[in-house]
């Protein structure tokens, strides 16, 4: 009986390989310089001594993140090519785009947060509003004299400065 045991393990151990055993590609689905290269890169060292592999990483900009998303959804599926993808990948870009050719939430599978970033309303000193419900009002209350900045359609910051 233990020889049986021993050959039924065989093909399982002969299949069991060390990983990472060459260089991981992780794909940014943003302009190189935003806020989740930066993430990332101010972790990579740790995490390349701890595995012993580097991290290529390569921005992928463009349709608000489903370029370089499409592209980690069609590479092999081996564990080599990472995307750092946000919330907005996930959450927005299927409805933003519902001719994508693929569902991020069943066509990845996530592994780990990285970073909680929460967003942030601030004002000048000036301005006569002490709560988000205070700013709205004043801002509706003059419209087209105000804009505000986001990293792109889609992104949480877009999305929480719309009217």
């Amino acid at each position: 009986m233990p020889v049986l045991a021993a050959i039924a393990l065989t093909p399982t151990l002969a299949c069991a390989q060390e990983w990472p055993t060459k260089p991981i590609r992780v794909v940014i689905p943003f302009a190189a310089g935003s806020v989740s290269e930066a993430i990332f890169r101010t972790m990579t060292p740790g995490v390349e001594a701890d595995l012993g592999q580097r991290f290529i990483v390569e921005s992928k900009p463009g349709a608000d993140g489903t370029i370089g998303t499409g592209e980690v959804v069609r590479a092999a599926p081996d564990g080599y090519t990472l995307l750092l993808g946000p919330t907005a990948v996930f959450a927005v870009i299927t409805h933003m785009f519902p001719n994508l050719g693929f569902d991020p939430l069943t066509a990845l599978d996530p592994i780990s947060l990285l970073a909680d970033a929460p967003l942030l309303a601030v004002v000048g000193a000036d301005v006569p509003a002490k709560s988000l419900e205070d700013l709205a009002r004043y801002v509706r209350a003059s419209p087209g004299k105000y804009n505000y900045g986001s990293p792109g359609s889609g992104s949480p910051a877009h999305l929480a400065g719309e009217p």
